[in-house]
């Protein structure tokens, strides 16, 4: 096997956790001597990645979609929102009028010729219009294999409506039922999605998302005699930075060196409001992948966010920090689940409790762990991840 034709919408986005794995994946297996096309649809300019756009991993091929500006651009005005009707409408007509989702469109106008050429199939979500051109392409190439890859589940997403959850569950066990293998990027969705559609389990199985780059940077305290912990990622009712940010104001002036956050994303406007009065939290806006890893060389430590209790889903950015030689300060809502417990598998993880008294209580732990430092995770180099999927597909599994 050495053509593989790589389907995903979220390649050359900027700020986009999917489009670092599947960068990272595409990578691998060019390491590893595969051919690789990546099919993908053609974004607004100001939505793109310039670092992934100068990369141009892969043989890369667009699909035009007429309503995407257009939808793009009203999902940009909607996305940092706090006005609680906006938000619900905007999560209305993603998922009635743009099913599954705004590239709706790609199945039907993608060019399905010479795809017999392939000797495999990769669809990679989010977003699920990926799965939707494997279905359509498994139907016309039946002999053709098809490997799914899964950020996230679907019908059981907590962010699905419930009016939503019967026609997603219809689709989604289409799309895994006509898979010959499907990967998952989390072991606790794994075992969550295999328990879910025991039928299919024998092909269900768990790859991690790697990282890109390495970076082997060994700063601990910056010359400001500042103690830099960096967080780059999203925050929401599941993801509560605010009881770290209150307990390094707590005690801020009895610390022998100064502790600060430094947010980099997208927040809402309320969440704004409420980051300026903190003194702890430095907040800078969304930066693209080439200036993350100069955040990374200057920080001194990591910050990992838990989603809500009960979620399945490991968010992406873990994997980017593994490619680091800095701790992760690792706050979880539960310090016993699954994903906590997979966590304290690797020494670099520092798991606590996300709550204000464990945190207070665990200040100079923090600060002692942030002076350590750790090899980078080889495991989840991109050549590595390629590996795992490469075995998968030779396997004698189906």
């Amino acid at each position: 096997m050495k053509n593989i034709l790589y389907v995903t919408t979220s390649y050359l986005l900027k700020n986009n956790s999917a489009s670092i794995r599947n960068n990272s994946l595409v990578k691998g297996l060019l390491e590893l001597g595969y051919n690789v096309d990546v099919y993908t649809v053609k974004w607004p300019d100001e939505l793109l990645s310039s670092y992934f756009v100068k990369e141009n991993i892969g043989n890369i091929y667009y699909s035009e979609l007429p309503n995407l500006k257009m939808i793009a651009g009203v999902k940009s005005t909607l996305k940092r929102s706090d006005n609680t009707f906006v938000l619900a409408l905007k999560r209305v007509l993603k998922q009635i009028l743009f099913f599954p989702d705004e590239c709706y469109q790609w199945p039907r106008l993608l060019n399905y010729k010479a795809v017999e050429n392939y000797d495999c199939i990769i669809t990679s979500s989010d977003l699920k219009s990926s799965h939707f051109i494997g279905l359509s392409l498994k139907r016309r190439f039946p002999n053709i294999r098809w490997i799914q890859i899964w950020g996230d589940p679907w019908s059981s997403d907590v962010n699905t409506f419930t009016f939503m959850k019967f026609i997603t569950a219809y689709y989604e066990k289409k799309i895994l039922t006509k898979g010959d293998k499907i990967v998952y990027v989390s072991s606790v969705t794994k075992d969550v999605m295999a328990n879910k559609y025991s039928s299919l389990k024998s092909k269900i199985f768990y790859i991690p998302r790697g990282y890109y780059i390495e970076d082997k940077s060994q700063c601990k305290l910056n010359d400001d005699n500042i103690l830099h912990i960096a967080y780059t990622g999203l925050i929401s009712s599941g993801r509560n930075i605010f009881y770290l940010l209150d307990a390094l104001d707590k005690v801020s002036m009895r610390l022998r060196h100064r502790i600060v956050i430094d947010l980099y994303g997208n927040f809402s406007e309320k969440d704004l409001r409420k980051l300026k009065d903190y003194s702890s939290a430095n907040v800078y806006g969304s930066v693209d992948f080439e200036e993350m890893q100069n955040v990374y060389d200057s920080s001194s430590m990591l910050l990992y966010l838990s989603n809500k209790k009960g979620a399945t889903q490991i968010p992406g950015k873990l994997y980017d920090y593994m490619g680091t030689t800095k701790p992760i300060l690792c706050l979880v809502e539960d310090d016993n689940d699954a994903i906590s417990i997979f966590l304290k598998k690797f020494d670099r993880c520092l798991v606590l409790r996300n709550n204000f008294e464990t945190i207070v209580k665990s200040i100079n732990l923090i600060i002692n762990f942030s002076e350590r430092r750790f090899p980078v995770n080889k495991e989840f180099a991109p050549i590595n991840i390629a590996r795992s999927f490469i075995d998968l597909l030779d396997s004698d599994v189906v």
